[in-house]
């Protein structure tokens, strides 16, 4: 049961356009009267002018939104890695501008390097963090913002591991209520595939299907969303080819998470990075996929999550030292020969996620 009355959130973190979203979805079917906020970074690719999925998908949902020049710490070491570094106390003092300005009953982080600041400066006012792990092990920041959490969220049991046991509680990872199983019993023709590398879109898969792309469009349509930096790059790719190709591809920068589940439902297959919200989301549509894990991801985390949905039954994985242009078609050649074979055998099977937003709320207002 509720203690006391919860008038105002703080979201912040990452993950705004899945995980934070199927949150705030659960809290306004719940209550529509208490008042959101998300406070986030200011762009979504260290060093880069790129928009941020907060800022492209709370700005008309009813989410008071606020950036903050906060600094990730990175694995790889470089020049915006250093700057970064030099962000972290600005980062802290406007979330504590922010957070007092806000005055919130209580904070929701879901990691990322945008969430650390405003855990620390919740801790220091006394304001209670709830943080959730979308991982199957554990980020860089909610293991730095444990110790200050009141409760442990994880998607997964594999992560109690890393974090303070007695504060743990498996929820799942909430999934927006757009994504959804889709029981189309046949493959399109020609084959839906769509191209994802994650919100800012991956160079490594762009360059695959740039080469890969006129195979590729003889067989199949294709949405590929490239992410604003090489955005313009792919649209003047797609003026240059032929017309019946060009008609079967689509470029889009990023997806809009209200028309995110439209894509879902379109695809036959995917070629995308093995995100963790992804890959769940993949358990729940049970489509198959092509994942091409970042190698250098925290703990192996994108590895781990690729080896989720390969058990599950619905991913080839492909090592990104493996990955060519020609191995990219042969492998789709043969999820294409097998799709209905493959999207059989996955349909009784069950995601943990299903309810992991009413779990997750319901710890939230249980603090």
């Amino acid at each position: 049961m509720q203690k006391n009355k919860i008038n105002k959130i703080v979201l912040t973190g990452g993950h705004a356009g899945s995980t934070a979203l199927a949150v705030f979805e659960e809290i306004k079917r719940r209550d529509p009267d208490i008042k959101l906020f998300f406070i986030g970074g200011k762009t979504s690719v260290e060093g880069k002018r790129s928009r941020t999925l907060a800022q492209i998908a709370f700005s008309d949902i009813g989410i008071k939104l606020y950036s903050i020049n906060a600094g990730r710490l990175a694995i790889k070491r470089s020049f915006w890695s250093w700057m970064s570094l030099l962000k972290l106390p600005l980062g802290l003092l406007q979330s504590l501008v922010i957070i007092n300005k806000i005055n919130p009953d209580i904070i929701l982080s879901f990691g990322g390097y945008a969430g650390f600041p405003v855990v620390l400066a919740s801790w220091i006012r006394r304001i209670p963090v709830v943080i959730h792990e979308q991982t199957s092990v554990a980020g860089r920041a909610n293991l730095a913002s444990s110790r200050m959490a009141k409760k442990i969220a994880l998607a997964r049991e594999s992560s109690m591991k890393y974090f303070p046991k007695q504060k743990c509680v498996v929820t799942g990872n909430p999934i927006p209520k757009n994504v959804k199983a889709d029981n189309t019993p046949n493959i399109h023709n020609p084959v839906h595939i769509f191209v994802t590398g994650g919100f800012s879109g991956s160079a490594m898969i762009n360059k695959l299907v740039q080469v890969a792309l006129l195979n590729l469009l003889d067989t199949c349509e294709v949405i590929h969303q490239t992410g604003d930096i090489e955005y313009k790059k792919f649209v003047s790719i797609k003026v240059e080819l032929p017309i019946k190709f060009s008609e079967r591809y689509k470029v889009e920068s990023v997806i809009h998470p209200d028309k995110w589940g439209e894509h879902l439902d379109w695809a036959d297959i995917f070629v995308a990075r093995s995100g963790a919200n992804f890959t769940y989301q993949l358990a729940i549509i049970k489509k198959p996929a092509i994942l091409i894990p970042i190698p250098y991801s925290y703990l192996n985390e994108q590895q781990i999550n690729a080896d989720y949905v390969k058990d599950f039954g619905l991913a080839t994985v492909i090592s990104q030292k493996d990955a060519t242009p020609e191995l990219l078609v042969e492998e789709l050649k043969n999820i294409v020969k097998n799709w209905k074979e493959i999207t059989s055998s996955v349909s009784n099977k069950k995601s943990p996620d299903l309810d992991a937003s009413e779990k997750l709320v319901d710890l939230l207002f249980r603090v």
